[in-house]
This record gives C-alpha cells, structure tokens and sequence, in this order.
C-alpha cells in the first residue's frame, strides 16, 4: 500500500510518446501494473522554423540522428559548451574567448538569451554592411526562443566577401559550428531566390553545395518572402592542425554570413604532446582512426567486443573485451567502465606496481582519475613473450593496450630497459616498442615512470580468435596493464 514514483525525461520526435511496461521471466505476476500516469511539457526548444523538413526537427541542416542537440537550432543543451579560441591570432580576439561572433558591424551583442556576441577580429574580415530590410521577428524568435531590437539588429548585419573566410585557433578536436544566415540586403529580396548563392565548407570539405539562403527560407516558413528571415546551417568538423577554418565562396553574388557559434565536443586527447597526426596520442593515424580524439576509441556508433565464446582468455560468452591485466582486476574504472579479471591459459606473471601514478596521463586518457583506476593501470602482467587469445566473431577490431613503466627498476635504469615488439593477428604492429620512452616523448617534463600510454592497433578476425602478442623481448620483459577491444562496423 506504499506509494512509488519513477520519473524520466524524454524526447519526441516523431508525434508520439510511447511508454511500454513489460515484465522479465522472473517476475512472479506475469502483468505489469500502473496507477497513474502524468506528463508535464519541459519548455521546448526552439525548433528552428515554421516548416522543418522531415529528419531535421530543429531546421539547423543536421539529421537528427547526428544532431547533438536535435531539438535546438543553436545546439544549447546538456552537456555541451561554448568552444573557445586557444591562441589570440586568426579571427579570435583572446585566448579562451568563446568563439561566438557578431560578423557585421554592430559589434559586441547581448543577445535576448543572454549570451554575449563578441565583435569579430584579426585579419579578411570582409566588407560589412548593417541590413536595409525588416527583420522577421517570428524567425529570431523561433531559433533563440526569444527577439528583441539588439538580436534583431545583429542578425541583420553583416559580413560579406567572395570568398569569405574565417579562422579560429582551438585545440584539436570535434566541433559544432553554428552559421546564422539571413538575406538582409532589399536588393537581393527584390532580386529573388537564385540571387545570391554560395557554397559553404569546414576544413577544407564541402558542406553546404549551392546555399541559397533566400530560398531555405522561403522552404522554411511558408508564405514569407524569404526577407529578414533567420536561417541556420549547421555542421560537425574534426579539427587535426588547431585551426578552425570555414569558406564561403560564391557562384551568384557574394557570399554573407550573420553570426556564428562554435560547440566543442571533442573527447580526451591523450598526452600533453600529441605527436603530428596523432592529435589522441594512440599510436593510429588520425586518418585511419575510428575516434581520432579518443585513445580509449569510446565515441559515437561503436560498442565494447564481446567474446563469441568462453575460452582463450575470454571469462565467458558475452563479455565485453575489456579487461585488467594485473592482479587488481576486476576494476571499476573512474568513467564508469568495467574493468574483468583475466581469465584462461598463458596469463603471465603479475605485479602490482611499485611507483607512483602520474594522475595526469591517466586523466588524459581516460578523461578522469580515482584511485582505483590508478592503481589498475599500474598493475601488470608480465613475460618474455606475453600472449593473448580471445575467441570472438568475424570482423574488424580497434584494439587499445594500456602501458605503463610501473617497476621502479626498469624507471631507474631508464630508456631501453624494457623493448618488446607488438603484433596483433600474426602482424608486427609496433617494432622495438619502448613505453618509457613513448611516455617521456608525449609527456615532456617527466621521466617515464608511472606514466600512462596507449598504442591502438586495427585488426581483421576471419579465424574466429584475436590474437596478441608482446615479444619475445628484446630487452627485459613485456609489460600489459589491461586491454580494451571495440568492434567496428
């Protein structure tokens, strides 16, 4: 007779909210019961348009399914945060300036929603010009949730050239970038769709073919002209060379851009000196990388492997494939992944560690710190030629072996103390491997020990077993501290 609550939030897209209560096989009653039900409307986001086309609820150009934030135009919602400029120089005023501008002449904005515009800088900025048309209110205040005299004014000012560039100094990284659109010019109105027309691209990579921005908003809010109507564009880029660069370059006219807005979503990096093409410090090539700025590869359409079958070193049947290599296991790590124990033949020697674990490399590539994370990854397996075999199905693999120079010998007697090769499926993958070494090389200032490093393979299973293989040693032993294996499509 006690009365319980479960709560949730969700989010629909497609018209209906669907609830299901459906009972598991051991449940003693076989029926699911419920008392009441109450829904309360979170205030929405703004969607963006009058018309969204069908898989873009929030009218920004993003499906959907790859929209962070698919119910707001301008990608404010939980858990992401304004990018900001990692360098003065290129557009960015100041280092750690969020890089939210106001390109037209109005300058630095309070926005209705609070935010502030900053006035743009350095060099190609273009020609300015502040807008002769009327604002459609409804537009701003369907993408901001809100419009006032000062967002109107912004929105219709501003920058424009053929081409226009932009470019922003950030850190390595994934980015939502944010374009505000709007044809602000009474002769382009007059003129009509067709008038002006440009191609946007991020990175060097085309984005956005023949943009019309008169004519997207004319598709978006039925029975307008098109005139002083908001329009956003949106996109997600990886930056690899710490420059954020857009282009817009014009067939009819000349290309003009509003505002814009940048979003970082960028995961850890893994070391505090990334090598050139390797900005996630993994050992893969950024172009080949499944989730370039992840050494642990967790991101976005890939999952843990699972053992096929209990065996070789998998502890049973649908176990994901990660797992501790040292004494410690099984581990919780600090972002909430399970760590197993190693089970099966050939698991080595063991040794928990001896040194102290520089924090900071473990933050950097697991995106956090906590004791008992700390204290696997400094634990080990160890032997001459250290081997692993996990029974799993068919199919390609993203393999991450954690290391790290735990023995307070091999830290004394430095570089070349421990050298093993790595191969993976019979393929020599890391010749004369040297984790000392790796660690002093992506962690300048330190010497070594304790340090966390991460080399990532690419693997094809067609036997049904992934196979790997640290030595023979050259010098010493090899060295595992724990394994991580996600399957890619």
């Amino acid at each position: 007779g006690v009365l319980v609550v479960r709560s949730f939030v969700v989010s629909v897209t497609d018209g209906a909210l669907d609830l299901a209560l459906v009972t598991d096989a051991a449940s003693i009653d076989a029926n699911a019961a419920l008392k009441a039900i109450k829904v309360v409307a979170i205030p929405p986001s703004p969607t963006g348009c009058a018309n969204p086309p069908a898989g873009d609820l929030d009218c920004d150009g993003l499906p959907d399914g790859a929209d962070p934030c698919p119910e707001q135009t301008l990608n404010m919602c939980g858990g992401l945060a304004l990018a900001t400029c990692s360098a003065a120089g290129g557009n960015c005023g100041a280092a750690s300036e969020a890089i939210l501008y106001d390109t037209g002449p109005t300058g630095a904005t309070t926005a209705c929603d609070g935010f502030n515009w900053a006035a743009e800088a350095g060099p190609n900025l273009g020609n300015s010009f502040a807008g002769n048309v009327a604002v459609d209110g409804t537009s701003v205040q369907n993408s901001f949730g809100c419009t006032n005299a000062a967002t109107e004014a912004m929105l219709a000012s501003e920058a424009w050239n053929n081409p226009l560039v932009r470019n922003y100094p950030v850190a390595p990284g994934k980015y939502l970038v944010n374009l505000l659109f709007m044809e602000a010019f009474q002769g382009a109105c007059d003129g009509g769709p067709g008038f002006r027309v440009f191609d946007i691209s991020l990175e060097g990579n085309l984005v956005y073919g023949n943009f019309d921005q008169l004519a997207a908003a004319i598709a978006e809010n039925p029975g307008s002209d098109g005139c002083g109507v908001l329009v956003v564009r949106s996109a997600i880029v990886d930056v690899f060379d710490g420059s954020l660069d857009i282009s817009l370059a014009a067939s009819a006219d000349n290309a003009a851009l509003k505002a814009i807005k940048v979003m970082a979503l960028s995961s850890p990096t893994g070391c505090e000196n990334p090598s050139a093409g390797d900005v996630d410090c993994d050992g893969l090539a950024d172009g080949v990388d499944p989730c370039p700025f992840n050494a642990l590869n967790a991101c976005d359409g890939l999952a843990p492997a699972t053992c096929a079958a209990a065996g070789g070193n998998c502890g049973s049947a649908g176990d994901e494939l990660r797992y501790d290599g040292g004494p410690t296991g099984p581990t919780t790590a600090c972002d909430g992944t399970n760590w197993a124990a190693e089970t099966g033949p050939n698991l080595g020697n063991s040794f928990a560690g001896n040194v102290t674990v520089d924090g900071q490399s473990v933050e950097n590539i697991f995106g956090c710190t906590d004791v008992a994370t700390e204290a696997m990854v400094m634990s080990e397996a160890w032997f001459n030629t250290l081997v692993r075999n996990y029974p799993v199905a068919n199919g390609n693999y993203v393999v991450d072996m954690l290391f790290m120079e735990a023995f307070q010998g091999g830290c004394d007697a430095g570089v070349g103390s421990r050298v093993f090769d790595i191969t993976v499926e019979g393929n020599l993958i890391y010749d004369d491997f040297d984790q000392q070494a790796a660690a002093i090389a992506e962690n300048p200032g330190s010497d070594g020990c304790g340090v966390l490093v991460v080399r990532s393979a690419l693997a094809t299973v067609s036997d049904g077993s992934l196979d790997i293989q640290l030595g023979p040693a050259s010098v010493d032993n090899g060295a595992l501290k724990a394994i991580n294996v996600t399957a890619l499509p």
